[in-house]
């Protein structure tokens, strides 16, 4: 079975784990998910996880360890917030999912928060972090040259560092 959520807007949520989007894969017997999701063309923006109580990981997505067959492309993460780790997003050692031409960008800490930097091709970091620059075509840069993000406008202005940055995916 295969899913794709494609072309949608996460944005302005808060919750304990995950604002955007909680992906998993239930054990428990009559449960089912997909065996593979795309997530593609898609924004995650000003999405929040401050639980106050506990801490909350992944500010726009929250992976569990049990997470297989998940893809990220073409999307951006821009301005989320998380009071534990990964303020765009969070994976659990062991979940396995990879990025391509994603743009992370929160501005406040650090951005990416999984077990291997290897997941990740062709993505833009404005925190080093994870990612290193110049590593599987990635960009780390201090700012990725939104349009105007205070207005919710996350498109690209013709002299971001991303502009081209991008490699070519198989539905493209």
């Amino acid at each position: 079975e295969f899913s794709e959520i494609v072309d949608c807007v996460f944005s302005n949520n808060t919750a304990k784990s995950s604002g955007g989007v909680w992906k998993y894969k239930p054990n428990a017997a009559g449960k089912q998910a997909p065996d593979a999701l795309v997530v593609r063309n898609s924004l995650f923006a000003d999405n929040d996880v401050s639980t106050g109580s506990t801490v909350g990981n992944g500010g726009a997505v929250a992976l569990e360890a049990s997470v297989r067959d998940l893809s990220f492309e073409n999307c951006t993460f821009a301005q989320n917030t998380a009071d534990g780790a990964g303020d765009a997003l969070h994976a659990a050692d062991g979940a396995a999912f990879t990025a391509a031409n994603c743009l992370f960008s929160s501005g406040t800490g650090e951005e990416l928060s999984a077990a291997s930097a290897d997941l990740f091709s062709h993505c833009f970091a404005t925190t080093g972090g994870l990612l290193t620059d110049g590593v599987n075509g990635n960009v780390v840069r201090d700012a990725p040259g939104f349009v105007d993000p205070e207005g919710g406008d996350f498109r690209l202005t013709g002299g971001s560092p991303c502009v081209d940055a991008a490699t070519e995916l198989a539905w493209m």
